[in-house]
């Protein structure tokens, strides 16, 4: 998402734009948090506990 923003930030009114860097910030730490419960569960069980 913080790609998106800075592609475009000039569609963006004055005060918006001055946050992007942390958006930008906050987008990047909530997708490495989410990371593993979406994607990484099939390193942490085995493959009983899944299927």
């Amino acid at each position: 998402m913080g790609d998106v923003l800075e592609l475009h930030r000039e569609r963006f009114p004055k005060w918006f734009m001055e946050r992007i860097p942390e958006l930008r910030r906050i987008s990047a730490e909530l997708a490495q948090k989410r990371g593993p419960s979406l994607y990484g569960i099939e390193r942490y069980a085995s493959k009983r506990d899944i299927w």
